[in-house]
């Protein structure tokens, strides 16, 4: 049985993923001149002025929720996740980064296989030992020149996975713009208390690339909720590996780091894993 995808949707979900890869290149950049806690600050710091300003005659409305603690959890995973990723793709290769940290929706399934009851299929355990495998080819351990950096994207993999969950328990019942809200404020309140022991002054050349971070991750998180207003999140998930070839063109061009094949091999393993779980999903709605 053949899907009708909704192309507004897929479009409103691909300029999502490059939204955030622009985010992604912007962070890395200033991760070369700041530390990286400090960049996840500005990352955060910069998403919540700009919800700020969008929602500032009903923030009072939007803040207002039942499950403060899930809330409080939720952004805990993301601000982890973005600390990990941040730090991974400081010391390894954008690339590399994106594709180990596409792992995620793999340990998504993991997840609600160990937490939501889901039932285990062998589908399932395939697409996750492809996955692992995948990334296991591109950090590649057992090589002279491995860095304890390349594990950093899959604890931020792992942290995003979730996120996710949390998310999914959520389900219809909450605002997303409220989990939006609540994921900038805490990151930023998170972030904050470490600058104690990682601020470096800004320089002003550099206000306008964090204003851009604050403007991109926003405006990726609206075009996913719209996207997800008009498609199913099961029939774009496979549309998200397109961060890998963004932030692939990115590491090219901007950082002269160019792909390995243990790159193209890994994240082809990855991504069918994931492609797996997108297949099954489908089936299951037949």
């Amino acid at each position: 049985m053949s899907i009708d995808l909704n192309t507004k949707a897929v479009l409103f979900f691909l300029f999502a993923w490059f939204n955030f890869s622009l985010m992604e290149v912007t962070a890395k950049y200033l991760t070369l001149s700041y530390p990286v806690l400090a960049v996840v600050w500005m990352r955060f710091i910069a998403q919540a002025f700009v919800l700020s300003l969008l929602f500032f005659p009903s923030l009072k409305k939007k803040v207002k929720t039942k499950v403060l603690h899930l809330h409080l959890l939720r952004s805990i995973c993301l601000f982890l996740a973005a600390t990990f990723f941040f730090a991974g793709f400081s010391q390894i290769g954008l690339a590399d980064a994106t594709a180990i940290y596409n792992l995620s929706p793999l340990f998504l399934t993991l997840g609600g296989i160990f937490f939501l009851k889901e039932k285990l299929k062998k589908s399932k355990i395939l697409s996750v030992l492809l996955g692992v495998t995948g990334a296991l080819i591109i950090i590649n351990p057992t090589s002279n020149s491995f860095s304890f950096y390349a594990i950093l994207p899959c604890l931020a993999a792992l942290c995003l996975a979730a996120f996710g969950l949390i998310t999914r328990y959520f389900g219809e019942n909450e605002d997303p713009f409220t989990s939006l809200i609540y994921t900038a404020l805490i990151g930023t309140l998170l972030s904050s208390i470490t600058l104690v022991w990682f601020w470096i002054p800004i320089d002003i050349y550099d206000l306008p690339l964090i204003l851009i971070m604050g403007i991109v991750s926003t405006l990726g998180h609206f075009l996913l909720i719209r996207a997800f207003q008009l498609e199913e999140a099961s029939n774009l998930a496979t549309f998200s590996s397109v961060a890998i070839i963004f932030n692939t063109i990115w590491g090219v061009f901007i950082f002269s780091e160019l792909p390995t094949i243990k790159f193209f091999v890994g994240t082809f393993l990855i991504v069918v894993g994931c492609l797996l779980i997108l297949k099954r999903n489908k089936n299951s709605e037949i």
